[in-house]
């Protein structure tokens, strides 16, 4: 999950895991990035998040918004492939705008 510098993820976290736990998933790894507005290329943790899903040591991804995977939404929907190419989901707590 990306958030802005010194944002405490934390919050977020527990609203993700209570998620996962409604829904019977295992949380295997919970990914932190507060570098901000960095592409998720370009981070380590979403590199580390893409590691995992190759690997398969990770089904998908869960994040609060798609914000918190990129704030420019060619980059987001890029993501989005990358993770479909791992044959992994993608789930938000709030769902995307309608276009």
């Amino acid at each position: 999950m990306k958030t802005l510098p010194g944002e405490d993820p934390e919050p977020h976290f527990k609203r993700l895991r209570a998620k996962a736990a409604g829904r019977e998933w295992i949380v295997q790894r919970a990914i932190h990035d507060d570098a901000g507005q960095v592409i998720p290329a370009e981070s380590a943790a979403w590199n580390e998040l893409m590691t995992a899903l190759a690997g398969g040591f990770a089904q998908g991804v869960l994040a609060p918004t798609y914000r918190h995977i990129s704030v420019d939404e060619t980059y987001y929907e890029n993501t989005l492939y990358a993770v479909h190419e791992h044959r992994c989901f993608t789930s938000l707590l709030v769902p995307e705008p309608s276009t």
